[in-house]
């Protein structure tokens, strides 16, 4: 079990956030934006104040800013070495942001206006084209910016239709055939969960017409013993929970962890007595092997003991509660 809100949040710069639901404990989210090949270019102003350079705003750095000197007109671009195919632009303004601002691609002759924005009073705008744009040059060219009469961005980020994955190393036990599942939230206005798996891709809908938490099916893959790269991406809103791994053997094929987990026997018969706040005698009529779960707090130092003296060390469930296998 990969949780989502340990492995796919470490970089400062994540494609992913994190939001608690009630009753679902941390979750991650993503707007599904594709790759930001804003640092890819160069980038240029129309004028820099100090230090407050236009790299700033392309370095993915979010404590780095550009800021142009006072007097509007004024305008950012950046140029790539080749076309890119553009799906659209995010601005992170400083406290001296831009009312009324354009923004513009090059057609090989001249600028032509994509968006044109009045009345702009946000600090973070983010904007989408109506359809993808291929060029090898963008400008945001800001007309009206009355807070300083200046324009200040923290970061400017281009996004191309590309699909941007958030890298984690796997390591992987024994070669064999391995399935992938994920636990989303599904609803009408979530989006499409990628997952990349070294060179093979895999994509899931999270559209349900109520929302709900399901398991995805995302797919199967043959895999050799040793590290492998598991990218997890989004197009369009997505919630993540978890990802789980599941090594089949032979021919056997799981549709779901509902099959994986349901067992051919009902629970077995538990009991329990307390003895004192720090001690328990609990009885379990079984056959075979079982999950005794102690719905406590979780602390290392509670442990099981069979009859016979030998010890099973507590296991963390959940990171909430003490498992005894």
């Amino acid at each position: 079990m990969l949780e989502a809100e340990t492995n796919f949040l470490e970089n400062p710069n994540s494609i992913w956030n994190y939001e608690q639901l009630p009753y679902h404990d941390y979750l991650v989210f993503s707007e599904g934006t594709g790759r930001n090949i804003a640092p890819l270019g160069n980038v240029s102003a129309s004028s820099e104040s100090d230090q407050l350079v236009a790299e700033n705003a392309v370095d993915e750095n979010p404590t780095t800013r550009w800021a142009s000197l006072k007097g509007l007109p004024q305008w950012i671009q950046i140029e790539w070495n080749e076309k890119q195919r553009i799906r659209g632009v995010k601005m992170l303004f400083e406290w001296a942001y831009a009312r009324d601002y354009s923004i513009q691609v090059w057609n090989s002759t001249t600028w032509v206006n994509q968006l044109i924005v009045k009345g702009n009073n946000e600090y973070e705008k983010l904007h989408f084209f109506t359809q993808t744009v291929e060029t090898n040059k963008i400008r945001i060219y800001f007309m009206n910016a009355p807070a300083y009469d200046m324009v200040s961005i923290w970061e400017l980020k281009v996004y191309s239709e590309e699909i941007a994955t958030e890298q984690i190393k796997l390591c992987i036990p024994r070669e064999g055939n391995y399935q992938f599942f994920a636990r989303v939230l599904k609803n009408p206005q979530r989006g499409i969960l990628h997952l990349k798996v070294d060179d093979v891709l895999f994509n899931a809908s999270c559209y349900a017409e109520n929302s709900t938490f399901k398991w995805l099916n995302l797919g199967e893959i043959y895999l050799n013993q040793g590290e492998h790269k598991i990218g997890v991406g989004a197009t369009g809103n997505v919630k993540l929970d978890m990802i789980a791994v599941v090594s089949t053997k032979g021919n056997i094929h799981v549709n779901s962890l509902e099959e994986l987990f349901r067992g051919d026997s009902e629970n077995p018969p538990v009991s329990f007595e307390r003895i004192n706040p720090c001690k328990y005698k609990v009885h379990v009529n079984a056959e075979t092997p079982f999950i005794l779960v102690f719905s406590d707090a979780y602390h290392s130092l509670w442990k099981a003991f069979l009859k016979n003296g030998t010890e099973i060390p507590s296991t963390n469930l959940y990171y909430t509660v003490n498992g005894f296998l």
